[in-house]
Protein backbone atom coordinates (compact mmCIF):
# COMPACT_ATOMS: atom_id res chain seq x y z
CA UNK A 1 0.00 0.00 0.00
CA UNK A 2 1.41 3.33 -1.03
CA UNK A 3 1.38 6.48 1.06
CA UNK A 4 -2.16 7.62 0.45
CA UNK A 5 -3.26 10.93 -1.04
CA UNK A 6 -6.74 9.55 -1.65
CA UNK A 7 -10.07 11.20 -0.79
CA UNK A 8 -12.02 10.20 2.31
CA UNK A 9 -14.54 8.22 0.27
CA UNK A 10 -11.77 5.99 -1.11
CA UNK A 11 -9.00 6.23 1.49
CA UNK A 12 -6.94 3.20 0.55
CA UNK A 13 -3.99 4.15 -1.67
CA UNK A 14 -2.72 1.32 -3.87
CA UNK A 15 0.46 0.94 -5.92
CA UNK A 16 0.44 -0.32 -9.48
CA UNK A 17 2.36 -3.51 -10.22
CA UNK A 18 5.06 -1.76 -12.22
CA UNK A 19 5.27 0.99 -9.57
CA UNK A 20 5.62 3.74 -12.16
CA UNK A 21 2.02 4.87 -12.53
CA UNK A 22 0.34 7.08 -9.96
CA UNK A 23 -1.48 5.31 -7.14
CA UNK A 24 -5.11 4.40 -7.53
CA UNK A 25 -7.64 4.69 -4.74
CA UNK A 26 -10.02 2.09 -3.31
CA UNK A 27 -12.69 2.01 -0.64
CA UNK A 28 -11.61 0.79 2.78
CA UNK A 29 -13.65 -2.43 2.47
CA UNK A 30 -12.20 -3.36 -0.93
CA UNK A 31 -9.01 -5.12 -2.00
CA UNK A 32 -6.28 -3.41 -3.99
CA UNK A 33 -5.67 -5.29 -7.22
CA UNK A 34 -2.53 -4.03 -8.99
CA UNK A 35 -1.69 -5.07 -12.54
CA UNK A 36 1.02 -4.17 -15.02
CA UNK A 37 -1.45 -1.82 -16.73
CA UNK A 38 -2.71 -0.07 -13.62
CA UNK A 39 -5.09 -1.51 -11.08
CA UNK A 40 -8.64 -2.00 -9.87
CA UNK A 41 -10.55 -2.42 -6.62
CA UNK A 42 -12.04 -5.81 -5.77
CA UNK A 43 -15.36 -5.70 -3.94
CA UNK A 44 -18.05 -8.20 -2.98
CA UNK A 45 -15.63 -10.65 -1.42
CA UNK A 46 -13.58 -11.08 -4.58
CA UNK A 47 -9.79 -11.44 -4.43
CA UNK A 48 -7.08 -10.06 -6.64
CA UNK A 49 -5.99 -12.85 -9.00
CA UNK A 50 -3.09 -11.99 -11.33
CA UNK A 51 -4.35 -8.44 -11.71
CA UNK A 52 -8.03 -9.36 -12.03
CA UNK A 53 -10.85 -9.44 -9.48
CA UNK A 54 -12.21 -12.98 -9.18
CA UNK A 55 -13.95 -15.21 -6.64
CA UNK A 56 -11.34 -16.96 -4.50
CA UNK A 57 -12.49 -20.36 -5.82
CA UNK A 58 -11.55 -19.33 -9.35
CA UNK A 59 -8.03 -18.17 -8.48
CA UNK A 60 -5.45 -20.96 -8.72
CA UNK A 61 -1.70 -20.65 -8.09
CA UNK A 62 0.26 -19.40 -11.05
CA UNK A 63 1.97 -22.16 -13.03
CA UNK A 64 4.68 -20.16 -14.78
CA UNK A 65 6.69 -19.56 -11.58
CA UNK A 66 8.52 -22.82 -10.96
CA UNK A 67 9.86 -22.02 -7.49
CA UNK A 68 7.02 -20.61 -5.42
CA UNK A 69 6.83 -20.02 -1.67
CA UNK A 70 4.93 -23.28 -1.37
CA UNK A 71 7.84 -25.06 -3.11
CA UNK A 72 10.25 -23.76 -0.49
CA UNK A 73 7.92 -24.54 2.41
CA UNK A 74 7.67 -28.12 1.21
CA UNK A 75 11.45 -28.42 0.69
CA UNK A 76 12.32 -27.03 4.14
CA UNK A 77 9.38 -28.66 5.97
CA UNK A 78 7.77 -25.37 6.91
CA UNK A 79 4.11 -25.98 7.82
CA UNK A 80 1.82 -24.68 5.10
CA UNK A 81 -0.32 -22.47 7.31
CA UNK A 82 2.40 -21.19 9.65
CA UNK A 83 1.89 -17.45 10.11
CA UNK A 84 3.09 -14.97 12.71
CA UNK A 85 0.12 -14.04 14.87
CA UNK A 86 1.92 -11.40 16.94
CA UNK A 87 4.60 -8.99 15.80
CA UNK A 88 7.29 -9.58 18.42
CA UNK A 89 10.16 -8.86 16.02
CA UNK A 90 10.84 -7.75 12.44
CA UNK A 91 12.90 -8.94 9.48
CA UNK A 92 14.70 -6.85 6.88
CA UNK A 93 16.14 -6.97 3.39
CA UNK A 94 19.33 -4.94 3.04
CA UNK A 95 20.20 -3.10 -0.18
CA UNK A 96 23.15 -1.01 -1.30
CA UNK A 97 22.76 -0.46 -5.03
CA UNK A 98 19.21 -1.43 -5.99
CA UNK A 99 15.55 -0.84 -5.11
CA UNK A 100 12.34 -2.79 -4.68
CA UNK A 101 8.87 -2.16 -6.08
CA UNK A 102 5.99 -2.00 -3.61
CA UNK A 103 3.62 -2.59 -6.50
CA UNK A 104 5.47 -5.77 -7.47
CA UNK A 105 5.31 -6.98 -3.86
CA UNK A 106 1.56 -6.31 -3.75
CA UNK A 107 1.10 -8.16 -7.04
CA UNK A 108 3.19 -11.13 -5.83
CA UNK A 109 1.19 -11.44 -2.61
CA UNK A 110 -2.11 -11.20 -4.44
CA UNK A 111 -1.16 -13.68 -7.17
CA UNK A 112 0.15 -16.31 -4.74
CA UNK A 113 -2.31 -15.61 -1.93
CA UNK A 114 0.41 -14.59 0.52
CA UNK A 115 -0.08 -12.46 3.61
CA UNK A 116 0.61 -8.75 3.11
CA UNK A 117 2.33 -6.68 5.80
CA UNK A 118 3.28 -3.04 5.94
CA UNK A 119 6.85 -2.27 4.86
CA UNK A 120 9.04 0.00 6.98
CA UNK A 121 11.72 1.79 5.00
CA UNK A 122 15.04 2.81 6.53
CA UNK A 123 17.40 5.05 4.64
CA UNK A 124 17.12 7.63 1.85
CA UNK A 125 14.63 7.59 -1.00
CA UNK A 126 16.74 5.28 -3.14
CA UNK A 127 18.70 5.02 -6.36
CA UNK A 128 16.00 4.96 -9.05
CA UNK A 129 16.07 5.52 -11.98
CA UNK A 130 19.81 4.75 -11.98
CA UNK A 131 19.51 1.19 -10.67
CA UNK A 132 17.36 -1.90 -11.05
CA UNK A 133 14.76 -3.57 -8.83
CA UNK A 134 15.41 -7.23 -9.63
CA UNK A 135 17.42 -8.54 -6.68
CA UNK A 136 15.61 -6.62 -3.97
CA UNK A 137 12.22 -7.52 -5.47
CA UNK A 138 13.10 -11.20 -5.17
CA UNK A 139 14.36 -10.77 -1.62
CA UNK A 140 11.37 -8.77 -0.42
CA UNK A 141 8.83 -11.13 -1.96
CA UNK A 142 10.32 -14.36 -0.64
CA UNK A 143 11.37 -13.07 2.78
CA UNK A 144 7.83 -11.82 3.36
CA UNK A 145 6.31 -15.12 2.25
CA UNK A 146 8.68 -17.46 4.11
CA UNK A 147 8.48 -15.32 7.25
CA UNK A 148 4.77 -14.91 6.74
CA UNK A 149 3.06 -12.21 8.78
CA UNK A 150 6.32 -10.90 10.27
CA UNK A 151 6.96 -7.17 10.04
CA UNK A 152 9.08 -6.38 6.97
CA UNK A 153 11.71 -3.67 6.55
CA UNK A 154 13.65 -2.47 3.52
CA UNK A 155 16.99 -1.06 4.67
CA UNK A 156 18.62 0.99 1.93
CA UNK A 157 22.19 1.98 2.78
CA UNK A 158 23.37 4.58 0.27
CA UNK A 159 26.72 5.32 1.89
CA UNK A 160 29.36 2.63 2.24
CA UNK A 161 28.95 -1.11 2.47
CA UNK A 162 28.65 -3.72 5.25
CA UNK A 163 30.65 -1.80 7.87
CA UNK A 164 28.69 1.42 7.53
CA UNK A 165 25.40 -0.49 7.39
CA UNK A 166 26.19 -2.51 10.54
CA UNK A 167 27.17 0.66 12.39
CA UNK A 168 23.89 2.23 11.29
CA UNK A 169 21.91 -0.75 12.61
CA UNK A 170 23.67 -0.63 15.97
CA UNK A 171 22.82 3.04 16.44
CA UNK A 172 19.17 2.70 15.33
CA UNK A 173 16.60 1.93 18.05
CA UNK A 174 14.06 -0.88 17.63
CA UNK A 175 15.62 -2.48 14.57
CA UNK A 176 14.73 -5.88 13.03
CA UNK A 177 16.61 -8.88 14.38
CA UNK A 178 16.84 -10.85 11.11
CA UNK A 179 18.64 -9.40 8.07
CA UNK A 180 19.20 -10.71 4.55
CA UNK A 181 22.03 -9.40 2.36
CA UNK A 182 22.33 -10.53 -1.28
CA UNK A 183 25.56 -8.85 -2.32
CA UNK A 184 29.15 -9.78 -3.10
CA UNK A 185 32.46 -7.95 -2.89
CA UNK A 186 35.92 -9.51 -3.08
CA UNK A 187 38.10 -9.37 0.01
CA UNK A 188 40.88 -7.82 -2.06
CA UNK A 189 38.52 -4.96 -2.88
CA UNK A 190 37.57 -4.26 0.71
CA UNK A 191 40.91 -4.73 2.41
CA UNK A 192 41.82 -6.57 5.61
CA UNK A 193 41.09 -3.63 7.93
CA UNK A 194 37.59 -3.09 6.52
CA UNK A 195 36.77 -6.80 6.80
CA UNK A 196 38.06 -6.95 10.40
CA UNK A 197 36.01 -3.93 11.41
CA UNK A 198 32.89 -5.30 9.66
CA UNK A 199 33.26 -8.63 11.46
CA UNK A 200 33.58 -6.82 14.78
CA UNK A 201 30.28 -5.06 14.15
CA UNK A 202 28.64 -8.36 13.17
CA UNK A 203 29.81 -9.86 16.48
CA UNK A 204 28.14 -6.99 18.31
CA UNK A 205 24.93 -7.63 16.37
CA UNK A 206 25.11 -11.31 17.26
CA UNK A 207 25.44 -10.58 20.97
CA UNK A 208 22.22 -8.56 20.68
CA UNK A 209 20.40 -11.57 19.25
CA UNK A 210 20.45 -10.46 15.62
CA UNK A 211 20.94 -12.82 12.66
CA UNK A 212 22.62 -11.69 9.44
CA UNK A 213 22.32 -13.99 6.43
CA UNK A 214 24.41 -13.27 3.35
CA UNK A 215 24.14 -14.94 -0.04
CA UNK A 216 25.47 -13.85 -3.41
CA UNK A 217 23.95 -16.54 -5.58
CA UNK A 218 26.17 -18.28 -8.13
CA UNK A 219 29.29 -16.49 -6.86
CA UNK A 220 29.16 -17.94 -3.35
CA UNK A 221 28.68 -16.08 -0.10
Amino acid sequence: TATSTCPAASPKGCSTANDVSTEFCCASDSVCCPSVNGGSCCVGGKVCCYGECKPATECTPTEDIFVQPETLRDHYSVPKNMRAMANYFNQSVVAFTDEYSQGALDYFNAALNEVSVDVTREGPSGCLPNCDQVESDLDMQYMSSMGSGIGLWFWYNAQGYTLEWAQDVLTTPSTPIVFSISYISGEYQLGADYIYRSNAEFVKMGTLGMSVMACSGDTGA
